[in-house]
């Protein structure tokens, strides 16, 4: 669903869609970390390592109850996708 970050985000039930208690940690988490590269153009903490990304370690970070950094994740969709862009279009 697009955009249901922001619920993580902002913290606010006034749209009438709340975060379970077992959510509140990632919500604040999420908060903490746009604080602080709002901040400091870092969103890294004690407990979070936010990768900047680069295409030769190709990190990201996954959020959920857990936050993990992984490498090369889907890289076998990423790769179909990008070989479809680099191909030139055909004008009819």
């Amino acid at each position: 669903t697009h955009s249901v970050e922001l619920f993580f985000l902002c913290g606010n039930e006034s749209l009438g869609v709340g975060l379970s208690d077992a959510e509140q940690p990632l919500s604040r988490l999420v908060m903490d970390a746009w604080g602080r590269f709002a901040h400091s153009a870092d969103p890294n903490g004690k407990t979070l390592r936010w990768p900047a990304y680069s295409t030769e370690r190709d990190e990201l970070l996954l959020l959920g109850d857990s936050p993990l950094v992984e490498a090369h994740t889907k890289e076998a969709v990423c790769d179909f996708w990008d070989a479809l862009e680099a191909q030139p279009s055909k004008r009819l």
